[in-house]
């Protein structure tokens, strides 16, 4: 499963990331977690994702 990480504070990514990867290998999945520190970062990237979890305050796109 491919799943997008977003989120301008490396702490967090790395919090979150730490999270899913313990879910990961309690369930036996096998997650693909692509980290992300902005929205357009996240935007442009190639592919699809199958979840997105993403900080709701992002400086960026609708900072203008």
């Amino acid at each position: 499963m491919q799943i997008a990480l977003c989120d301008d504070e490396e702490r967090q990514l790395d919090a979150l990331e730490g999270f899913l990867r313990a879910y990961e290998a309690e369930h036996s999945l096998d997650l693909t977690l692509t980290r992300f520190s902005s929205g357009e970062a996240l935007l442009a990237a190639p592919g699809k994702f199958s979840i997105v979890f993403m900080d709701i305050y992002l400086d960026g796109l609708l900072d203008r």
